[in-house]
């Protein structure tokens, strides 16, 4: 006899393993959020009572007020203080220059180069007081300041200068000239074709020292700009410096050749 084939699915029937349903999740996490926004309505109240508390006790704001300061005088010495000028000044005739735009005077008759400066009566002086390097140090109109006068003709410009300087300093000579009591001049022989702060080889320097009316002579130093930036030395030029010593500091007086300058005078030349 042929036996029917077991129906498995009719031996299993209700004998699956059953899992036990947990409580419901999300019926939980609705009261938990109900609970939780009642805690932070309470203490939101609370903390509102507070504050409106302190403002209706006049508190005015969640900052308290400062207290204003009181003013207290200040002292005031006993006798008046003489302010400290801020540069260097000296007593100058009626006919000096201030020397923001100077045009020299032609010379016709040719000075000679001795320091005296007697045949620059005619011309007007102009003055330099304003400090540039160490001003921190100077204490007085005595202890420097300077009037000078320029001049030309076909072949040189002059330069004459009276110095005022109590204490005369210089034991240097040639290129280190500018470590002491000395004079500087910049030029710029062509102003209007490179106007700015970069050097060129139109720029000079040229450095007078009066020596130490001793053992150190009076010697000049002149230095020519280059492409580069840098401002070197240029010997073999043709310059002329005699100075003389005054009671008050120096006299000093220079020709500078124009081919020194690589000029040549003309009218109007800046």
């Amino acid at each position: 006899m042929s036996q029917q084939p077991t129906n498995w699915d009719q031996e299993w029937a209700g004998l699956e393993p059953k899992q036990s349903r947990g409580p419901n999740c999300g019926i939980w996490a609705l009261l938990l959020l109900f609970f939780l926004l009642i805690v932070c309505g309470i203490g939101g109240w609370l903390a509102w009572q507070q504050v409106d508390g302190w403002l209706n006790s006049g508190g005015g704001g969640l900052l308290p007020t400062p207290e204003p300061l009181s003013g207290t005088e200040t002292a005031v010495p006993d006798e008046p203080q003489t302010p400290l000028p801020f540069a260097a000044t000296v007593t100058l005739p009626s006919d000096v220059q201030s020397s923001s735009n100077v045009a020299p005077r032609f010379l016709a008759i040719v000075p000679t180069i001795d320091g005296a400066l007697t045949e620059w009566d005619e011309t007007s002086s102009v003055t330099s007081p304003y400090l540039v390097y160490t001003a921190a140090s100077w204490d007085g109109s005595d202890d420097i300041g300077a009037e000078w006068n320029l001049g030309w003709d076909s072949d040189n410009l002059y330069v004459a200068a009276t110095v005022t300087d109590d204490i005369h300093v210089q034991t240097q000579t040639g290129p280190t000239i500018f470590r002491g009591d000395s004079l500087s001049l910049q030029f710029d022989t062509d102003r209007d074709g490179d106007f700015g702060p970069r050097l060129s080889d139109d720029d000079y320097q040229i450095d007078l020292s009066p020596g130490n009316f001793g053992d150190v002579p009076a010697s000049v130093v002149r230095y020519r700009g280059r492409a580069s930036g840098d401002i070197p030395e240029m010997p073999g030029h043709g310059i002329v410096l005699a100075a003389q010593q005054t009671d008050s500091g120096y006299t000093l007086e220079a020709a500078i050749p124009w081919n020194d300058l690589a000029l040549s005078p003309e009218a109007g030349l800046t």
